[in-house]
């Protein structure tokens, strides 16, 4: 029996993989709601969540403990539906998945819904998946488009889509200069290899590049070695959609168009290996790397390069090349982004801890690991997250777009913890910071460097599940390191600069910096305040030193800064040197009457950190 308070279930509203049913049922003696299942649904098929039997939610969004009466009977209703396939495709349910709880002497039901594996999903309600799928979409279940039930029911039997032996092509789709490239290398790292002397299509089976259907003694090129060795033609007579895509981009240009491309136009073979040779030697071209000896042997990789190569490995074996949009490579001054066509096949949190793998193109994959280039199954994206984090970078963010069905990882070069974050977190907080958790420090640091804290934040640059993570922040409000701000999904939290005064009451909200209050021109902050990170300083600095720029020209410069961050109208005024009104009621106005820029918290127009960012790019297909 676990014991809650309001106050804690209140921290748990702010994502959105958390549901609230009264469960009180007609007569008032307790039922299962019949919307359960579709919450069921939805969470199965998205990213899992909890629900909570017992407590209503009020339509100002507050909530109500009605408890449940007969919690036995709910349980055993929701555990015999579970097994019926008449009312759920599929029981995701154990024991253990449903937790009564006591929560102001009332019981509560916690039911946890996990992820489903993709052989399960579609999830659906009674019998037709086209008619009974459910996705989780911000706080509510809603039946998604066809194609997208369509496309899991295509993935539930699909264990290797590249394992697929192509009728009609033959030796002649492939590109001999890209395959002699990967036996060199091949032979290089592996010089005894017994796969090195084999005949050229024998070679090419060893590593999964041809097969042979012993039912019918059918044999040719698989689609794995169409896409990793085979000429453009060829592969695009098979796959129309097939792009690979690889931009670069300066801090002039990280806006609009790019500075330098790789795409399949015809002057390459516009396979998948030469794309990799090509793309990973743009990605490393002007990484520093330090003289280090193994041995007598010059050792010319960092981390850094090892966590790129696998990053971009990792996207072309993980991606569904039956997709509408592109495998994309993009390098800009401060980050990398890989996308690909297709959702995770396992939950993200699974494939942060690794051990666990379900890659869509295991040929690919295999192909790969023959030449070092990624690491055995399960281990690529924890090797990534502890080659960037030994950098003291952000912790690298995984993020799937459901209604364009990809997946983006983001690499970026930003130093998470400053010395002066930590020397400012010391001041203020003494030795009681060096006593807090590893998670609660993070979340003071964020605190302070980025002036305000939300639980998105938090969950974007840790492990923890959300709602340990809910229970992060409250703790830290209890104990008055953080002072909370607004209500349900607008809560944010800021720093209690005034910790050890006692003068100060635990809901006082704290001066920021960038207040209002401070104008842009105060002496006490000079335009190159330590506040303003390099990158700021960089793209601002003609703003700063030239009143006269047009409109336009601080439009661009006001969409680059925007693109890094959220800015505060505040912060703006003092990176442009130019007022508050003015930063306000033209450039912003404008931009956001353009589509091209919008509000942090939408909902809330006059919320008191308002920041602006810029509206999400739409990449190249």
């Amino acid at each position: 029996m676990t014991y809650l308070t309001l106050e804690d279930i209140l921290a748990l509203k702010e994502n959105s993989e958390i549901e609230f049913k009264k469960a009180s049922g007609e007569n008032g003696k307790g039922s299962l709601p019949k919307s359960f299942w579709e919450t069921y649904s939805a969470f199965a098929n998205t990213n899992g969540g909890d629900i909570f039997l017992g407590i209503a939610e009020n339509s100002d969004k507050s909530l109500s403990v009605t408890g449940v009466l007969n919690p036995e009977k709910i349980r055993k209703e929701i555990f015999d539906l579970a097994n019926s396939r008449q009312k759920i495709s599929a029981n995701l349910l154990e024991n253990h998945s449903i937790q009564e709880i006591i929560l102001e002497d009332k019981i509560v039901l916690k039911v946890e819904i996990p992820k489903a594996h993709r052989h399960l999903r579609p999830v659906y309600v009674g019998a037709n998946p086209l008619t009974g799928t459910y996705i989780r979409k911000h706080e509510g279940d809603y039946i998604p488009d066809s194609t997208v039930i369509k496309k899991m029911l295509a993935e539930q039997g699909q264990n290797a889509f590249d394992s697929r032996i192509l009728k009609g092509f033959t030796l002649e789709d492939i590109d001999d200069d890209t395959l002699n490239a990967y036996q060199n290398i091949f032979a290089a790292r592996s010089p005894n290899h017994p796969f090195i002397n084999k005949p050229k299509i024998e070679f090419l089976r060893c590593i999964g590049a041809w097969g042979e259907n012993r039912e019918n003694n059918h044999e040719g090129l698989t689609v794995a070695g169409l896409f990793m060795f085979g000429k453009l033609r060829s592969i695009l007579d098979e796959f129309p959609n097939y792009i690979l895509d690889y931009q670069e981009k300066s801090a002039e240009t990280i806006t609009h168009r790019w500075d330098d491309r790789i795409t399949i136009d015809g002057t390459w073979s516009g396979n998948i290996y030469d794309f990799y040779r090509k793309t990973y030697l743009k990605l490393v071209s002007d990484l520093k790397v330090p003289f280090k000896l193994e041995g007598n042997i010059r050792k010319d990789e960092t981390p850094v390069h090892e966590a790129l190569r696998e990053a971009l490995v990792n996207t072309l074996i993980h991606a569904d090349y039956m997709g509408s949009v592109s495998v994309l490579i993009v390098k800009s001054p401060y980050k990398f982004e890989f996308r690909n066509p297709g959702l995770m096949r396992i939950p993200i949190e699974q494939a942060k801890k690794g051990g666990d793998s379900d890659c869509r193109n295991r040929n690919l994959q295999k192909m790969f690991q023959l030449i070092g280039a990624g690491e055995q199954a399960g281990s690529g994206i924890p090797k990534i997250y502890q080659n960037w984090t030994q950098q003291h970078w952000r912790l690298p963010k995984i993020i799937e777009k459901r209604d364009v069905e990809q997946t983006i990882f983001e690499l970026r070069m930003e130093s998470l913890i400053s010395p002066e974050s930590l020397d400012n977190l010391s001041k203020i907080f003494g030795e009681s910071f060096k006593t807090l958790s590893e998670i609660e420090r993070m979340a003071l640091v964020i605190s302070e460097s980025e002036e305000y804290l939300d639980h998105k934040r938090l969950k974007d640059i840790s492990y923890q599940h959300p709602a340990d993570i809910s229970k992060t922040l409250n703790n830290l409000v209890k104990q008055k390191f953080l002072i909370s701000q607004g209500r349900g999904r607008g809560t944010y939290y800021i720093l209690n600069k005034k910790f050890n005064s006692p003068d100060l009451p635990s809901n006082s909200p704290d001066l920021p910096s960038n207040s209002p209050d401070l104008p842009s021109n105060s002496p006490d902050l000079p335009s190159n305040s330590p506040d303003f990170d390099l990158r700021e300083q960089e793209i601002s600095e003609s703003a700063r030193k030239n009143k006269k720029l047009s409109q336009v020209e601080i439009q661009k410069i006001i969409i680059q800064l925007c693109t890094l961050k959220a800015q505060t109208p505040q912060r703006l005024s003092q990176l442009l040197n130019r007022t508050n009104k003015y930063i306000r009621e033209t450039p912003i106005r404008d931009l956001i009457k353009k589509n091209k820029l919008k509000y942090l918290y939408p909902n809330e127009i006059n919320h008191p950190r308002q920041a602006y960012v810029t509206v999400e790019n739409n990449h190249d297909q």
